[in-house]
């Protein structure tokens, strides 16, 4: 008998079909389970793996075995029974025909729905789910580095950064962000599932070689719907900075051309625009960038000292001038860089970026920085900077996150704050603070939940960004849950213990649950991560003030506010505060007059005074008793009249009245107590109570403190606390932090 004749009689054929079809069953459920639980991308090649090699251990099986009504036995001990082995071929058969009716049954289940519901289950599979997939739309994969050489990794991810930053400024194309397309480095995803993922039409890869004084750079332009080529390209030039800017230009206008794309003269002249002719500058530029994106302590310096070698190199480098602004913003964050210091360096860097190149959106978003750092962060001329950086480059993710955070700080316009992190979340879908910046407009907009489970999804999906722990510490605290509120801040310090304003920001927690045992803790951690940084003072300032040690807490505030230096609000307006709190008008109103004017004894114009209702509703009535209190009592009740009128207005319909305690304070300046009374029970019932403390011990209060109602209110949060505190408690006993 032949060897197919008796690989044929021993069924060796069927099994082998058999376990081809379960096998590939087996790999298409487990590619998208895996997928949807997010396992590593090992787990998928190991079933791979395992089955290639099971392959032939079922064929040497069926060789061997015979498969009897009596079970498995050797074939060499079954006998000549004709009728027993075709009854085996059948089941045989039978099964191979199921099999087939299963794969085919999949295959339609997995076209029509079964992938569609496990991406909406999984915001990290389709970050882009439900956006429109325009044609113009297209993400730029991270170029491959030719060279090998590890040098030159910063100048060919510089080289990608670059082409992402020119193709931004073209109105008419979607261009996805470095910070998602980084994410496909080395991916093994097929183009169209990394063009379903993102929501574009198109796809470009590229590789970049440097040798010597030459480059090579390989572009290729990829439809993603049918996986072809619509045209590719080789550049060897001379490696010099006209040549580069030059290739960058070039394929820009090609892409917009194949994207069908109308540059308009503006466009046209921004994206040919050679920032800089000096090669060792932009050498540096691109050296700086990269360490940018690390956005930590060690990034910071090196960018900085990046950045500041670049524009001595080239002090025309337009360009430099607004990433060395990034990098001092992200050294004052990092390092005890102080306050005057870091806005006279910021000045500098927004004044060349923008006299050198005033149609650069980057140059905009320098002087974006130094205006927030100046307490002006919600004046307009912030929103008319935004626009124009906007105009400029309609694809740059980070003005419109930039400009989301602006209009959060105004809550009559938190709908269209939303709608411009969502623009972001288009441009750049899976960057870790455009999903944080979305869950905290959500949370503004009084859809708590929405934003605690969309907050979940995310920690689930990158346990280690602690910024979400520091969001979902102030989400159960805007729903009363001080417990969990405190236990959350401190699960954002154990994963970024380094942040040390994730351990100050617990001071509220601690000072509004009572928990004195737990403040020399605190302190300690403090000062540990910065010995001589201001923190400590504010923390200090904060214990001082609940333990009810004020002149201690104006001692502390000075230190603190010195620190701060030029004047701030949140430097010497604290301390105008403690003042009156002291019941010291004078040096309460020259405190704040300070920290508005940065002069001592300037007035303040009537109009500023009016605007802290909508732009601190939440201390204006305590600054509107600084006004009061010096004398001024109609300009006082101007200013309660305009904050409660925005409170009702705006903010209500969307904050649900966390304001009670500060509303109860302009309801005091204007004597109308009964009121105060119902804001401040209100503000009990609603659970929200953050710094409680420092609201109702205020001497404004001072006529309610006899009053039966206000005792029994301060009697209901100091038993909500008791409770917040024992809970708090048995949390943390359940888990090791």
């Amino acid at each position: 008998m032949s060897l197919f004749a008796e690989l044929k009689r021993r069924n060796v054929f069927r099994v082998g079909i058999a376990y081809i079809v379960v096998a590939w069953l087996l790999i298409q459920v487990g590619d998208i389970l895996f997928e949807a639980f997010e396992a590593p991308d090992w787990t998928i090649r190991g079933l791979i793996i395992g089955l290639v090699i099971g392959f032939p251990l079922f064929l040497i099986a069926a060789w061997a075995l015979e498969l009897t009504p009596d079970g498995l036995k050797w074939d060499s001990k079954v006998g000549p029974d004709e009728a027993s082995r075709n009854q085996t071929r059948q089941k045989l058969n039978n099964l191979i025909l199921v099999l087939a009716l299963v794969a085919v049954a999949y295959l339609l289940l997995d076209k029509l729905y079964l992938r569609e519901a496990l991406q909406v289950d999984n915001p990290a599979a389709t970050p882009n789910a439900g956006i429109s997939m325009s044609r113009q739309s297209i993400a730029v994969l991270p170029f491959d580095n030719r060279s090998r050489l590890k040098d030159d990794e910063y100048f060919v991810d510089g080289v990608h950064d670059d082409l992402l930053t020119n193709l931004a400024r073209i109105s008419g194309l979607k261009v996805i962000s470095r910070t998602t397309v980084s994410q496909f480095r080395g991916t093994e995803k097929t183009i169209p599932e990394i063009a379903g993922e993102l929501g574009v039409a198109h796809i470009m890869e590229g590789a970049v070689q440097r040798s010597g004084d030459t480059v090579r750079i390989n572009v290729q332009l990829i439809d993603a719907a049918s996986d072809e080529h619509l045209w590719a390209e080789t550049y060897d030039r001379q490696l010099t900075a006209d040549n580069l800017f030059a290739i960058q230009s070039e394929i820009s206008s090609q892409i917009a051309d194949a994207l069908e794309a109308t540059l308009s003269p503006d466009e046209q002249q921004r994206i040919s625009n050679q920032p800089t002719a000096n090669i060792n500058a932009y050498n540096a530029y691109l050296r700086g960038r990269q360490a940018l994106a690390l956005s930590n302590s060690k990034g910071a310096n090196e960018a900085f000292e990046s950045f500041s070698e670049a524009v001595e190199t080239d002090p025309s480098f337009a360009l430099a001038w607004a990433g060395y602004a990034q990098a001092v913003d992200q050294k004052f964050r990092y390092s005890d860089m102080k306050l005057d210091e870091t806005t006279r360096l910021l000045q500098q860097a927004a004044d060349q970026a923008l006299s050198l190149n005033e149609q650069l959106a980057e140059a905009h978003l320098a002087q974006d920085l130094l205006i927030s750092y100046r307490d002006g962060s919600w004046r307009k001329e912030r929103e008319a900077g935004l626009v124009r950086a906007m105009e400029l480059s309609p694809g740059l993710a980070e003005a419109w996150l930039r400009y989301s955070g602006y209009l959060q700080q105004f809550d009559d316009r938190l709908t269209d704050a939303l709608s411009a992190v969502e623009r972001a979340a288009e441009l750049d879908p899976l960057s870790k603070q455009i999903r944080n910046q979305q869950v905290k407009v959500l949370s503004d907009l009084g859809r708590l939940d929405e934003a605690e489970q969309q907050l979940n999804r995310l920690i689930q999906l990158d346990p280690g960004f602690a910024v979400n722990y520091r969001t979902m510490a102030r989400i159960q605290a805007e729903k009363g849950r001080m417990a969990e509120a405190l236990l959350w801040q401190r699960r954002a310090q154990v994963q970024d213990p380094g942040n040390i304003l994730f351990h100050l920001q617990e001071i509220w927690f601690l000072t509004s649950m009572d928990m004195d045992e737990e403040y020399d803790g605190l302190i300690e951690r403090i000062t540990n991560l910065d010995p001589n940084s201001s923190t400590e003072a504010f923390a200090q300032t904060i214990i001082n003030s609940r333990q009810g040690r004020m002149d201690a807490a104006v001692e502390t505030a000075t230190a603190y506010a010195n620190a701060l230096a030029p004047a701030s609000m949140s430097g010497f307006g604290f301390r105008g505060v403690l003042h009156s709190f002291r019941n010291e008008p004078a040096k309460a109103l020259a405190d704040i007059q300070l920290a508005f004017t940065g002069n001592e004894g300037k007035e303040i114009e009537e109009q500023r005074w009016l605007d802290l209702a909508r732009n601190v509703p939440d201390r204006a009535c305590q600054l509107a008793w600084v006004v009061y209190a010096g004398a001024d009592r109609e300009l006082a009740r101007r200013m309660v009249q305009a904050t409660l009128e925005h409170i009702e207005a705006d903010l209500l319909p969307h904050r649900q009245n966390e304001l009670s305690l500060d509303a109860a304070q302009c309801h005091v300046i204007n004597e109308d107590l009964e009121s105060a009374l119902m804001s401040i029970r209100r503000g009990v019932d609603e659970k929200q109570l953050v710094g409680w403390w420092f609201s109702l011990n205020h001497p404004m209060f001072d006529p309610l403190r006899l009053e039966r109602r206000f005792q029994q209110a301060i009697e209901d949060i100091e038993q909500i606390m008791t409770e917040e505190r024992t809970r708090f408690y048995q949390l943390t006993a359940e888990e090791v932090l």
